[in-house]
């Protein structure tokens, strides 16, 4: 069955961590954390919270920085890997296989169907050999993805909305990323 989704703080502002001013979000070490699990994250356009107002279309859109939003790149041969490539996603989409960019729905598609997979090698790798506190953070970052991969609108409060209306689940990241916490709804 699948995972359901919670109820998300929605205070995005700014706190000071140091004497010299520097001003972090507090969600700093959430996206460090879901960047570490799930590398793609590592880009701005993946972070938490999202806020946007309208998904790029995979078929006609281009990028904020004006670069395709789809790059054809066919399925690797058995046993081989794609790279990486930054603020793109590697995976089967609305254009077929290749590169989705992290502002379309297709990027996170297919990240919500990677990390669901079972069989798919990178989770299976991730399962063996983790503690139950990493799989729990792996089994958060798919309900995120998942209810992004739903949401009308590239936008975390409206997905978390959609994904309540849908699903009735909650789910809370604290401040410190080692205290997650996954809360179902029976």
């Amino acid at each position: 069955s699948f995972p359901h989704w919670a109820t998300i703080s929605s205070d995005y502002s700014p706190v000071e961590t140091s004497a010299m001013s520097t001003t972090t979000y507090k969600y700093d070490k959430f996206n460090e954390r879901m960047a570490e699990l799930v590398p793609e994250l590592k880009s701005s356009y993946g972070h938490y919270p999202m806020k946007r107002d309208v998904w790029v279309s995979a078929s006609t859109g281009t990028s904020p920085e004006g670069k395709p939003v789809f790059l054809a790149s066919p399925k690797a041969e058995k046993g081989a890997t794609k790279p990486l490539q930054d603020g793109y996603v590697w995976g089967p989409g609305s254009r077929g296989f290749g590169y989705y960019h992290l502002t379309t729905k297709d990027a996170y598609k297919v990240l919500a169907a990677r990390l669901h997979g079972e069989s798919a090698p990178n989770v299976l790798s991730f399962f063996l050999g983790r503690g139950s506190e990493e799989k729990a953070e792996l089994k958060q970052i798919h309900i995120i993805m998942y209810y992004r991969s739903e949401s009308p609108k590239p936008d975390d409060d409206l997905a978390r909305e959609h994904g309540a209306k849908m699903n009735g689940a909650s789910f809370r990241p604290p401040d410190d990323v080692g205290l997650w916490e996954l809360r179902l709804k029976k």
